[in-house]
């Protein structure tokens, strides 16, 4: 399978040594790996999204942290379907790490095992439950269970069916993440995974979204995410 263009969605206001980190580990010979600027949850302009229609307008921002990686995506989606020269986009987080043969992995990804209206393919993920379409492609079941078939680090959009996903995301209302809305529909949105896992992501790190959502952290909460930000990050 080809991809047109490939992103990464990172902010060096938020954290530079994760982005640093990202091109130190990752290098792609096909393509090369533009950044699209993380928004900052607790600095989004309400009211701009708001118009936008991102956001209903009773709109209370309860977990920043999420908030801020929802609209990072579904904006770099927006971009990517707007693009005519990108059928298939390439989007990583910034704090996975892709295999050592992972080009030719996704090059031995045949599209035509996915149904043309597919969404989105899957290929860094935790919790994966669901049944073999090909060699190579897991149709996911749809289970409403924390910590399964999750995961937005790595990932191809089918740019032609963006809307699928964005419809299902906005308005966004901030009551779950990205992941539980995406996961809680995943069927119906046409969403599948790579039967191997193609890059990898530390559940260790120090997360910026789980920091913000944690507006009122415990002593132990707060330690663990210092911990992680110097340590991890």
């Amino acid at each position: 399978m080809n991809f047109n263009k490939a992103y990464v969605i990172g902010s060096e206001e938020v954290s530079k040594t994760r982005l640093d980190n990202f091109f130190k580990n990752n290098k792609l010979s096909s393509v090369n790996i533009d950044v699209w600027p993380a928004i900052n949850g607790k600095k989004v302009n309400i009211k701009k999204f708001q118009d936008l229609k991102y956001l209903p307008k009773k709109f209370q921002a309860k977990k920043p942290g999420s908030l801020g990686c929802l609209l990072s995506h579904v904006t770099l989606w927006e971009f990517c379907k707007k693009d005519k020269e990108c059928d298939i986009a390439l989007i990583f987080e910034d704090d996975v790490v892709i295999n050592k043969n992972f080009e030719n992995e996704v090059k031995k990804l045949n599209i035509n095992d996915l149904p043309k209206d597919w969404t989105m393919l899957r290929m860094s993920y935790k919790g994966l439950v669901g049944k073999p379409i090909s060699k190579t492609i897991v149709k996911p079941d749809s289970l409403k269970k924390r910590g399964v078939n999750a995961g937005t680090w790595c990932y191809l959009l089918n740019t032609q069916n963006a809307d699928v996903l964005i419809d299902e995301l906005i308005p966004y209302e901030n009551k779950n993440s990205m992941d539980v809305l995406l996961r809680n529909n995943i069927n119906n949105l046409k969403i599948f995974f790579t039967k191997d896992n193609l890059a990898q992501h530390n559940e260790n790190k120090y997360s910026p979204r789980k920091d913000l959502n944690l507006s009122k952290k415990t002593i132990f909460e707060s330690i663990k995410i210092t911990l992680r930000k110097y340590l991890y990050h």
